[in-house]
């Protein structure tokens, strides 16, 4: 069999089968036998083993492909493909298999190998008509979950990149009658690099049947969402490009937001995506007055950063990157308001805020933004090492990952996992007023109202004595609901020994059984004319864990709401899995959704919903 050389993927499961085959470690080999098989599609194509395509390879790559279909029905199913049945798809994780399975079904059909040479093409990125190695694997490589096997069980793999063909739990939807009532909206989305591969929105009754459904162009990379809003309108982010494209952003990049009618028609869409610049990430918020807030990645090279009072040597594996082969760069954020007009398609950026007018550093006098970095109004440039501080995504600064508006007090809500953080900003300021200082309701322009869970980062305290580890999804609770007005958030605790202390090392894709997750309830320290308190701390008023804090662990994304009842609704991004808890901490709900993918968020609308159809919340 031919061998691929310099695939990233076969890179990083010979290692794994060289763990598997440790003295004393053979139950910890969940598919060892079957590493070699998961590359006999590349190995299929790559005809004399140099590790690249020539054009003459690419070309005969249809040829070859209905060469491995054995049983002749002109089909490539998982087995053909070498796929290991328990985690089917890892076999994706070589590029060149991911491009032609392009729908992502661990199945080769007969029109996707007619297609193999066109889409190998996606791989030819500098456009010489051959596929070398360095495009095989990427500057940005894949990167499968590489879990030490001496230290994760077969259970822990299957667990994280498993798939089950149907809804199924120990605890399922309408068992138990303490479950909120309701309609809960699933946004399947793909992982990096599109392993895994979903693209589906729909609507599940309490019984959990799909009832409705969206169709869905272009293709949903991780943490892009959806939420059905109050006037019918389904608002998502999605991404129009192909996924090789999307490579050149860090992760949760899409390129797209969309306003959707119940029917699937498209009504607007906006995108932002360029190449080494911005893109569009993460979460959007629908306004009242009909605006969305949607956050953006921009780009930066290590010399912009610098003049701003970044010091390099924080990042010094992105600078490597950078002088190695021209790519990456260190990424901010942005906070855009965009204003959609459906009659004609337009749209108008009405407001703006940039994390990076709003920095303060200590260590350069003669650059920009030096001053006191104790200031808590200020993001302290320098506090984070870029390369050891920011897991899963070197380069970022912020990673803002959740952005929410609160009408009555007219005020932004960001999430920085990085920094361990809640910032709150004003939104009253104009968009000139917003680059600054001064300005706005509180006359303090775009610069932090207030922060919390973390006051080492402007060196208050230490990490140890902190509240939040790469939280997701902070939202405050609607009027209406038990806890208006207070703050949710999802607290994933990644670095978070069971202890509470703060992990130190740079961190590895696990923690299973190591670091614990929460959900928290806060009241902010906002007196009655809608201002934080001088010195005011926030108030933990409610929160879960699992009884046993090893038991429960999200690593990253995943997503919570407050429901009618009291109850809290969340979900586990990495396996699909939904969950529901009363306020007194019992869990009334818990199952898996089938399909591929992860799941960044969940939604549950009740039967009365505005945003339903007349007629549609009848349940029985």
């Amino acid at each position: 069999m031919i061998h691929m050389k310099t695939s990233t993927c076969q890179l990083v499961l010979a290692a794994l089968a060289l763990c598997c085959a440790l003295p004393g470690h053979a139950a910890q080999a969940p598919f060892a036998d079957h590493i070699e098989k998961m590359l006999t599609v590349p190995n299929a194509i790559d005809r004399n083993g140099d590790g690249e395509l020539s054009s003459e390879e690419v070309l005969d790559a249809p040829r070859q492909l209905r060469l491995l279909d054995l049983n002749g029905d002109g089909v490539l199913d998982y087995e053909e493909i070498g796929a290991y049945l328990p985690m089917l798809p890892l076999v994706r994780s070589h590029h060149v298999t991911n491009v032609i399975d392009e729908d992502g079904d661990v199945n080769i059909s007969a029109e996707e190998m007619a297609n193999a040479a066109e889409a190998l093409s996606h791989l030819d990125r500098n456009g010489d008509w051959r596929i070398d190695k360095e495009e095989i694997v990427f500057p940005k490589p894949a990167k499968l979950p590489t879990f030490n096997l001496r230290r994760y069980p077969p259970a822990i793999w299957q667990q994280f990149r498993s798939y089950q063909t149907r809804l199924d739990g120990p605890m399922l939807p309408g068992a138990d009658a303490q479950v909120s009532n309701g309609y809960t909206l699933v946004h399947d989305s793909g992982d990096n690099m599109q392993v895994q591969k979903a693209k589906s929105t729909y609507l599940l009754d309490y019984k959990g049947q799909v009832v409705h459904e969206w169709p869905f162009p272009g293709y949903a990379p991780e943490a892009t969402t959806s939420y059905l809003l109050p006037n019918g309108q389904l608002l998502r982010t999605l991404s129009m490009n192909h996924w090789t494209r999307d490579e050149d952003f860090p992760v949760g990049a899409h390129s797209s937001i969309q306003l959707v009618d119940w029917d699937g028609a498209i009504l607007w869409e906006f995108s932002m995506s360029v190449p080494e610049k911005y893109s569009f990430h993460h979460d959007v918020e629908y306004m009242p007055n009909g605006n969305i807030l949607a956050i953006r990645y921009t780009g930066f090279t290590v010399e912009e950063a610098a003049a701003m009072g970044w010091d390099p040597a924080l990042g010094k594996s992105v600078v490597n990157r950078i002088k190695r082969d021209g790519t990456g760069l260190v990424w901010m954020d942005s906070i855009l308001e965009l204003k959609p007009d459906l009659t004609d398609g337009s749209t108008e950026i009405v407001w703006q805020w940039n994390s990076w007018e709003h920095f303060v550093q200590n260590r350069f006098p003669n650059k920009q933004n030096f001053g006191d970095v104790t200031n808590p109004a200020k993001i302290h440039v320098n506090y984070l090492n870029l390369d050891t501080d920011v897991p899963f995504n070197t380069g970022q600064f912020h990673h803002i990952n959740s952005v929410d508006y609160h009408a009555g007090l007219d005020m932004v809500m960001l999430s920085s996992p990085t920094y361990g953080e809640v910032w709150f900003i004003d939104h009253s300021t104009s968009m000139a007023e917003a680059a600054g200082s001064k300005g706005g309701r509180h006359q303090r322009g775009g610069d932090l109202l207030y922060r919390w869970g973390n006051d080492e980062s402007f060196g208050k305290d230490t990490r140890d004595n902190t509240y939040l580890f790469w939280q997701h999804n902070t939202s405050w609770i609607d009027e209406g609901l038990p806890g208006a007005g207070h703050v949710l958030i999802y607290n994933n605790g990644t670095r978070r020994t069971l202890d509470d202390k703060f992990i130190k090392d740079p961190p590895k894709v696990g923690g299973f059984g190591r670091e614990y997750t929460n959900l928290l309830e806060i009241k902010l320290p906002i007196d009655r004319h809608g201002n934080f308190r001088k010195n005011g701390k926030a108030e933990v008023v409610w929160s879960w864990e699992s009884q046993n804090r090893a038991d429960f662990y999200s690593p990253f994304m995943s997503g919570l709401q407050r429901m009618p009842n009291g109850n809290t609704l969340f979900c586990v991004a990495y396996n699909k899995r939904v969950l529901e808890v009363t306020q007194q901490g019992d869990v009334v709900m818990d199952y898996r959704l089938p399909g591929w993918g992860r799941l960044h968020r969940i939604q549950k609308y009740a039967p009365d919903y505005s945003g339903l159809p007349v007629g549609f919340g009848k349940q029985e």
